[in-house]
């Protein structure tokens, strides 16, 4: 198994200068030790940088894809990937995750392709349709699926789980009022109080972002905002999946636990809305996918099949991720730092 991170050499360059002077090389710009010149300074140093290697998954004797992620988590990283395609319903749909043996192909690294025996009596996934050939650390569906089908495989992973059904609104300090002002039935309550303050809990468990500064993250927290799993990669879906995929293989998903959910069983999951102070359950299932960068289409549609209400990221939200989130009930929040945030489905219209 490869290292997180690794020690390189590198050149650090340091310019002091003058507020608008400029830049030492562009043309005009006076030469280092003139008066009113820039100060240049040169030095060595060894950098602490995070590792970047491909993983292929193999699903019974099928090349699926081949993902560039940071190694570490990778038995996680396969279920919540195969889970979140609908690929499979349950971990115990997965008999076991083993890494190649002996020589692969072209002498590929040995920990670098795994391959995924499906339980006896599964049929092999049908990957006809699907463009999962290669992807890289920043690009995880790249648009080939559709909202339909995300829908479609998310239904299917929730059914029979009891997932709850409602409506998504934003309820004021006085109460729980739907957007048609009548009482709340069957909706799933987050307290912003608890949402606003997720990005610097998850950063605060970002061990590896701490030492190199270039590392994503996702954590899966209760409706209070207890962390139940965080996860680091280069990779934000890469992230996400191992996050996803731990709480898979210990049986806890569907999630389909939003605080405060209620209503009928149908199969389409809880939907998400912003509850005042005091007005969000608190009990302690997973419910909100935290993002420590930009919220897009890939990572809504992650939380979808997973069951979850809401997906709360640091940066932007594309417009892709707002329609998925908005026909998945889930709240969506983006640009969530120093007590603020922007909620883009999940609220009163």
């Amino acid at each position: 198994m490869g290292r997180i991170t690794r020690k390189l050499r590198m050149t650090r360059v340091v310019v002091r200068g003058v507020a608008g002077a400029p830049e030492v090389g562009v043309a005009g710009a006076p030469e280092v030790g003139d008066a009113g010149a820039p100060e240049v300074i040169i030095g060595g140093r060894a950098d602490t940088v995070a590792v970047e290697e491909p993983l292929e998954i193999r699903v019974a004797g099928q090349s699926l894809m081949t993902t560039m992620r940071t190694p570490g988590a990778d038995v996680e990283l396969v279920h919540g990937l195969l889970y979140s395609e609908g690929l499979i319903r349950a971990g115990a749909d997965i008999a076991q995750v083993r890494y190649c043996g002996g020589t692969c192909g072209q002498n590929e690294n040995t920990f670098n392709v795994v391959d995924v025996d499906l339980a006896p009596g599964l049929a092999p996934p049908d990957l006809s349709g699907r463009r999962l050939l290669t992807t890289t650390s920043a690009c995880g569906i790249c648009g080939t699926t559709s909202i339909e089908q995300v829908m479609a495989r998310r239904a299917a992973a929730l059914a029979g789980a009891g997932a709850m059904a409602g409506r998504d609104s934003l309820a004021g300090a006085g109460g729980e009022a739907r957007d048609d002002g009548s009482e709340s039935a069957g909706e799933a309550r987050f307290d912003p109080q608890v949402l606003v303050r997720l990005p610097e809990l998850l950063r605060e468990r970002q061990t590896a972002f701490a030492t190199t500064g270039g590392i994503h993250a996702a954590g899966i927290f209760t409706g209070g905002g207890h962390p139940v799993v965080i996860r680091e990669d280069v990779g934000r879906h890469n992230a996400a999946d191992k996050a996803i995929g731990a709480l898979l293989m210990s049986g806890a998903l569907p999630a389909v636990g939003a605080p405060g959910a209620r209503g009928e069983t149908d199969g389409t999951g809880a939907r998400g809305g912003i509850a005042g102070p005091g007005g969000a359950g608190s009990d302690d299932r997973p419910a909100i996918l935290a993002l420590s960068g930009r919220a897009s289409f890939e990572l809504v549609q992650k939380a979808a099949m997973a069951g979850l209400g809401a997906v709360v990221a640091v940066s932007a939200a594309s417009s892709l991720a707002i329609d998925l989130a908005a026909d998945a009930g889930i709240l969506l929040a983006g640009f969530t730092r120093e007590g603020r945030m922007n909620v883009y489905t999940g609220r009163t219209r």
